[in-house]
């Protein structure tokens, strides 16, 4: 960051002062967390406006967190010290309670901010636009009427219990006053009644009793009382259960004072908690809400500024649940008749599209036709955004982790030495597990085990090169599959044939790189390589998605769940020739012992890849015990665009049976198998006449890779019509002219062997 910038964060932003919080603690705010050290003292540079602050205190002993605890805390310039909040921890409350400030602490605190500038920790800017996007509409005077009494947020229910005075048992009057057990003191024990049951003796237990000042505030829904029905018709009635705006308007005008973003307010501040404050309550409310928003009909006339912030609050709030990594997904279920959000957003369309509502019975004074054209403008863009950013969220299960569970401080400087991206996806009974790795060079496996079981990783193996038995499994995986990238090749076709020239060849070996810049997002993770000898880069990008998919741009692969796109894309601005082409080794190993093979089809369909009629496919035998297969087009896309104007060929080489070398082919590999069948082989790119890699100088090629029998593209239905047309029909007509010419023949020899009758 600029000096002069953070000097003005810093004497500008806010300033949270923690104070006495155990050592041992997670500590977060707003959608970033740590684990704090032991200097730790609070948050600079945060910037004006309402924040979520939480925190989770570790055992000393089990090592346990207890549970998450939270407040939100609001800085404002415009309030006279309101841009620094202290916060102190209470042994007696176990929770940071709020320090009230005097006007002399304020300011004693402000001019000391500078000596205690390296106990604060920085507020993480880099998420701050993350976080607006999903807080927008809160104001501080509408969540102090949603959260608790006290302020605190906690995300298990704190109860207050009742204790039960035990039964003394009943003095016997013929006992011995004088008796040494009776006049001593009598235990619990002594005067309590033994149980006769197990009902007696749960009756005796303490009342749980939830504590008032730590309950929610939330606005109730669904709680119409049967009074409010009487004298109505059952037209009436009927209406009201499928429309919903009568319910809406009374809650705005009664709640929040006929505001109507202060619902909108109550529905951020419910997913707010649930994220970050694990408040379980606050995804029930977050439910209510949403469909009570979507089941509204008229409403959509009435506050149309409404529905289109709603719609835009809804959209980034999807967006979590598809960037974080969830075990189990919410809305995994999608497709089911009873899932909620499926059938809220169904509603919410509908309503939408077939608002046709007379205008006699509101009085409106309205054009219809321009009624519905206005909503559709209004609605139809960002409907859209939400059902793409629904079925990614829904769909889009496997999501890449870079480095997961090391600690290692090599796995914080990711950008200057090797790193591992690690994703997995439940598919049926089987978890398929996908690595992609730079340790020594670039190795891209998927690993197939018995639903649920986890690898466990040993990083002080991996940085130290001692890859044997690096990474295990609970059990034995079923079927893995692997793909090493080798080295990039450059060559002189002098010839100008498309062909690999190996007197002119120059060699890039990738086990070299020392240095990688990463990128990854959800479902994709990438290395690129910087090349100096040809001031170039080499960006290899795994794309993983878990589910059956065809890419939006050209050559369109598609991949099933298990299975996933290799996207190698190569730039470089100085080469040894002017008629320089490329060429990648690629080697290959798996379970299989059998050798694999390497072939091509021909496809009298182009849907896909106009003008490719042909796709390559290297696979395992059929019938293997460990089916694995690579499958793509002979195409070559020469800008990032990947158009059809700017393409070229390929040349594919003949698969050879390899050695190990232990110098290129470690890494990850070596960590997953103990025997190897390795088979390598060559893809130059480019053909005749092309214009070689200068024209551009760059490379696009897309293969898809995983485990099973590929799944190669159907002709299709119009196709295979126009062809059984296009054949059959002449075919049909040459049929039936041979059969009129034989009818004919017959009949003509017929004719001739009739006699007249004679006179």
């Amino acid at each position: 960051m600029d000096p002069d910038v953070a000097r003005h964060l810093f004497e500008q932003g806010g300033l949270l002062l923690i104070l006495d919080l155990p050592r041992q603690c997670e500590f977060g705010i707003d959608m970033y967390t740590w684990k704090i050290g032991p200097k730790f003292q609070g948050i600079k540079m945060i910037p004006p406006g309402i924040h979520f602050v939480y925190y989770s205190v570790q055992d000393n002993v089990s090592n346990d967190y207890a549970c998450r605890q939270g407040f939100f805390v609001e800085f404002n310039k415009t309030i006279q010290n309101q841009m620094l909040k202290v916060y102190r921890w209470s042994k007696e409350e176990c929770y940071l309670v709020h320090v009230d400030l005097s006007n002399d602490d304020y300011e004693r605190y402000r001019s000391n901010r500078y000596q205690m500038d390296d106990l604060l920790g920085q507020y993480p800017l880099d998420t701050y636009r993350q976080w607006l996007s999903l807080t927008n509409q809160l104001k501080y005077e509408w969540i102090t009427q949603l959260q608790p009494i006290n302020g605190h947020i906690c995300s298990a229910t704190v109860y207050n219990p009742t204790i039960i005075e035990p039964q003394p048992k009943a003095m016997d009057i013929n006992s011995d006053l004088g008796n040494t057990r009776s006049s001593s003191i009598s235990t619990w024990s002594d005067n309590m009644q033994i149980p006769k049951n197990l009902l007696e003796a749960e009756s005796r237990l303490p009342t749980m009793t939830p504590m008032k000042e730590y309950e929610f505030r939330f606005t109730i829904l669904n709680k119409q009382q049967p009074e409010q029905f009487e004298n109505l018709s059952g037209r009436y009635l009927t209406k009201l259960k499928l429309d919903r705006t009568n319910e809406l308007e009374i809650i705005i005008h009664d709640r929040y004072s006929s505001n109507v973003n202060g619902l909108l307010c109550e529905l951020q501040f419910s997913f707010i908690i649930f994220l970050l404050g694990h408040v379980y309550d606050g995804f029930e409310q977050w439910k209510l809400i949403l469909k009570l928003i979507c089941y509204c009909q008229k409403a959509f006339i009435t506050y149309p500024k409404f529905y289109c912030d709603f719609l835009q609050l809804f959209y980034f709030q999807l967006k979590e649940f598809s960037t974080e990594n969830y075990n189990e997904h919410f809305f995994i279920d999608i497709d089911q008749n009873d899932n909620y959000i499926y059938k809220a957003l169904e509603n919410f369309f509908a309503n939408i599209y077939s608002y046709n509502e007379t205008d006699e019975e509101n009085n409106i004074e309205q054009d219809k036709s321009d009624s519905k054209n206005y909503f559709f403008i209004m609605f139809l863009l960002p409907t859209i955004l939400i059902i793409s950013s629904l079925l990614l969220s829904v769909l889009s299960t496997a999501i890449f982790q870079l480095n997961p569970g090391c600690d290692l401080i090599q796995c914080a400087n990711s950008s200057t030495g090797p790193s591992l991206f690690y994703s997995a996806n439940n598919v049926s009974d089987h978890t398929y597990h996908v690595f992609y790795s730079s340790f020594d060079v670039l190795t891209v496996s998927i690993v197939e085990t018995e639903i649920g079981v986890t690898p466990h990783i040993n990083w002080e193996q991996m940085f130290a090169g001692n890859y044997t038995n690096a990474i295990v499994f609970q059990e034995t995986p079923t079927n893995s599959y692997s793909i090493v990238l080798r080295r990039i090749m450059e060559f002189d076709d002098y010839k100008d044939t498309g062909k690999i020239s190996e007197t002119t060849l120059f060699s890039y070996w990738l086990n070299t790189a020392d240095k990688y810049n990463i990128s990854y997002s959800g479902s994709t993770s990438a290395f690129r390589i910087p090349i100096d000898e040809i001031n170039g880069t080499l960006n290899v990008e795994i794309v993983y998605e878990g589910i059956k998919m065809r890419d939006k741009k050209f050559p369109k692969l598609s991949t099933t769940p298990t299975s996933y796109f290799l996207n190698i894309e190569l730039k470089a601005a100085k080469l040894n020739s002017s008629r320089s082409r490329f060429a990648i080794e690629l080697l290959t190993t798996g379970f299989s012992d059998h050798e694999p093979k390497i072939s091509s089809s021909r496809y009298i369909d182009d849907q896909y890849t106009p003008g490719i009629f042909s796709v390559w496919q290297l696979k395992t035998p059929s019938g293997s015990l460990y089916p694995a297969h690579l499958i793509w087009k002979p195409a070559v896309y020469r800008s990032a665009g990947r158009s059809i104007e700017d393409n070229t060929l390929m040349t594919i080489y003949g698969l050879k049976n390899v050695s190990i070398d232990k110098t290129i082919d470690r890494g990850l590999i070596d960590a997953l198998y103990r025997i190897k069948y390795p088979y390598a082989f060559n893809i130059s790119f480019g053909r005749s006449k092309d214009g070689f890699f200068k024209k551009t100088n760059y490379t696009f090629i897309q293969i898809t890779a995983g485990l099973g029998e590929p799944v190669l593209d159907s002709t299709k239905l119009f196709v295979t019509l126009a062809v059984t047309i296009g054949l059959g029909l002449p075919a049909l007509v040459a049929l039936m002219a041979i059969i009129i010419a034989v009818r004919r023949r017959y009949t003509r020899r017929a004719a001739s062997t009739y006699e007249p009758i004679s006179d």
